[in-house]
């Protein structure tokens, strides 16, 4: 089915809506929280609004590492449309404690509420994967990924430019309290017009209350952790979101090095990657012409790779800043067209090759190592940058260097490199 087609059909657009609000909501909420810290606490200091925002990106993660297995083990034993309408309910509340909390200017129950919202997400980013084999035909899969990529993403970049852009208003805590509750209900609302899905796998229901946290997460990576095909899949959809927070949290000082002393770069450059992570997410649909192949997953390593090499240049040959601009700009585009390329079969790949009591566990996972490799970013970036002092361009040709010998031993694993819808 063509990717305008599916869009229209009921099965699959009020699921769509869910997810790409769910998205918005998240990062409007978290940049909220950064522009309050940054500006509506004057007595702040530097160092401890630094402290804050780096207390805030971890208070969000952590409970993928201590939730996401009990969120795959919930999503394979319940009905996935009931857990997801369960969840954009909570949502909702956290939404409207947090609108309280903004108006009040009550930081530490913002900062738990910000951990709240990364539990909530938590549980549903299994779900919202798992349940699309349920909902849709095999031969709409690799176009469902394609779309709900490229969401994700314009999603994150709308909820982080909005974010700007109610703050700057002046009753800003009141705009954004508003906000935040409005796109909750929405989501809700798109989510109770999800049609039912059958769950055969709810047997073992009783034993899903007993199940502790760590014993689900040991339960889901022991899971992948047993075909090297499967793993090999998920560390390469790890890389591409090692590689994502490596650019994306490095946009600021691209910016301020070698660009200009304008914040509004960091928007524009922000787009430039994010929109062209949703083109190749909608290309590689194309590219496979439908079928769920891993023959483009090589070819846009290699691009993407070529592009955070060619990044060297910045450092070693001096440009006019316009021309800096548009080469920042050009390889960001061609950085995140092949990224999307390159994720979309792998997503795919993981929802097809387990079977279906298993699926959500899978992708629990998988969101366990994504959450593993982001930290593992951050880590490798402050050696490289604050330790080594590389140029931020030396940084990103060692990335680019990374990536062809990463993909090319997790590449090797796989015997089987194609699977026709």
């Amino acid at each position: 089915m063509k990717i305008v087609e599916l869009l229209r059909t009921r099965r699959f657009f009020p699921y769509f809506v869910v997810q790409a609000f769910g998205a918005l909501n998240d990062n409007l909420y978290k940049n909220i929280l950064l522009l309050f810290i940054a500006f509506f606490l004057p007595s702040t200091s530097t160092a401890d609004a630094s402290l804050l925002v780096n207390l805030a990106a971890g208070l969000f993660i952590l409970p993928f590492f201590i939730f996401s297995g009990h969120a795959g083990w919930l999503a394979d034993k319940h009905n996935k449309v009931w857990l997801i309408r369960r969840l954009k309910l909570v949502e909702i509340a956290l939404m409207l404690a947090a609108a309280i909390s903004l108006y009040f200017e009550y930081l530490t129950l913002l900062f738990a509420l910000l951990f709240f919202m990364g539990v909530q997400s938590a549980y549903f980013g299994p779900v919202k994967y798992a349940i699309l084999p349920d909902s849709l035909p095999r031969s709409d899969l690799l176009a469902a990924n394609s779309l709900v990529e490229m969401g994700t993403f314009v999603a994150i970049l709308s909820g982080t430019l909005l974010a700007g852009v109610i703050m700057a208003f002046d009753g800003a805590l009141i705009i954004a309290s508003v906000a935040i509750v409005m796109f909750a209900v929405f989501g809700w609302l798109a989510a109770i017009n999800i049609p039912k899905v059958t769950n055969l796998n709810i047997e073992k229901r009783q034993t899903v209350e007993r199940l502790g946290f760590w014993q689900a997460s040991k339960n889901a990576l022991a899971i992948v952790g047993k075909d090297k095909s499967l793993l090999s899949c998920v560390l390469l959809i790890s890389w591409f979101w090692f590689i994502g927070a490596s650019v994306l949290t490095q946009l600021p000082n691209l910016v301020k090095v070698y660009l200009s002393d304008s914040p509004a770069y960091v928007s524009l450059l922000l787009a430039v990657f994010s929109i062209a992570v949703g083109v190749g997410s909608l290309l590689s649909q194309k590219l496979t012409k439908g079928f769920i192949k891993l023959d483009f997953v090589a070819p846009s390593a290699i691009i993407l790779a070529l592009a955070l090499i060619a990044m060297v240049f910045l450092s070693v040959v001096p440009f006019s800043a316009n021309v800096t601009t548009l080469i920042v700009c050009i390889l960001l585009a061609i950085l995140g067209c092949a990224g999307g390329v390159f994720i979309v079969p792998l997503y795919t790949y993981l929802q097809v090759q387990v079977c279906s009591s298993e699926r959500a566990q899978v992708i629990a996972a998988n969101n366990i190592f994504n959450a593993i490799y982001m930290v593992a970013s951050a880590v490798l970036a402050i050696v490289l940058l604050a330790l080594v002092a590389l140029p931020l361009g030396g940084y990103f040709a060692v990335l680019g260097c990374c990536t062809l010998v990463y993909v090319y031993l997790m590449m090797a694993q796989w015997s089987k490199h194609e699977i026709l819808s």
